[in-house]
């Protein structure tokens, strides 16, 4: 099991306040990509090697109802960011992928280009669609949850 947190999240989903729905995306990626180990990426372009899926009719994921909330009821305080569809597929059917699926990077849109910015990857619930659709089935109560340090 791989997570990571980017660079991209704490200069930027850090500044989001409780309440606020930014518009994330999910980038399904396959074998060959690198930033599993790049920390540092602060924006898509910073990964030497995106390999993003390429099955046929494969699309970025458009989570809806994105909610961060402050959650003060945990100790230490608590940031969940979560999104309405937990155990829904997106796009149309896809086609069989070149590579094994690896996982799954959550990007903040900012342009639809490599300027996007990674806040996070997870190799959790990763697949291959072979030939169905795509699909993460996440936590029920959120997606990531930051504390501060204790």
């Amino acid at each position: 099991m791989t997570d990571t947190v980017y660079k991209g999240f704490y200069n930027d989903g850090a500044n989001w306040q409780d309440g606020d729905s930014p518009d994330l995306r999910l980038a399904v990626v396959m074998g060959s990509f690198s930033g599993s180990t790049q920390e540092s990426a602060a924006t898509l372009a910073d990964f030497t090697t995106l390999d993003e899926c390429d099955s046929s009719g494969y699309t970025r994921g458009d989570p809806a109802s994105v909610t961060i909330t402050y959650t003060t009821s945990t100790t230490p305080d608590e940031v969940r960011i979560d999104w309405a569809d937990d155990a829904d597929g997106w796009g149309a059917t896809v086609g069989i992928p070149s590579d094994s699926i690896l996982g799954m990077v959550v990007i903040r849109r900012v342009d639809g280009t490599n300027a996007d910015i990674p806040w996070f990857f997870t190799d959790q619930g990763a697949s291959d669609p072979n030939g169905g659709q795509f699909g993460w089935v996440l936590p029920a109560t959120g997606f990531a949850f930051i504390r501060k340090a204790t």
